[in-house]
């Protein structure tokens, strides 16, 4: 799927694109499951930048998003978290094999 029918699958999920609250919701807890796996990172970053682009107006809304953005928010923080000490453990190996003396 290319993304532009990404983009218009995203879309469609609001009330107003023809889905239905239920969808968004039902899309909040995919990505939030991906993130709790742990992957796909980049995917999800990208789905939920748009998902949030789009639909912002209609979760922020609904109250009973709330306890679902607030719970993908701090997921989402801790996984940001793990790819900065992971990043910075990759950082600190190749600084010592380049200047480990062999």
């Amino acid at each position: 799927m290319g993304p532009a029918a990404i983009e218009g699958e995203i879309r469609g999920l609001s009330p107003e694109g023809g889905g239905s609250v239920e969808q968004l919701e039902f899309f909040v807890r995919l990505l939030l499951d991906q993130i709790k796996m742990g992957t796909n990172f980049e995917l999800v970053e990208a789905y939920m930048g748009l998902f949030l682009k789009l639909h912002l107006d209609t979760l922020t809304r609904s109250i009973g998003f709330v306890p679902l953005i607030e719970q993908l928010l701090q997921h989402h923080k801790g996984a940001w978290q793990q790819l900065q000490t992971d990043m910075n453990r990759g950082a600190c190996l190749l600084g010592y094999c380049r200047s480990a003396t062999v």
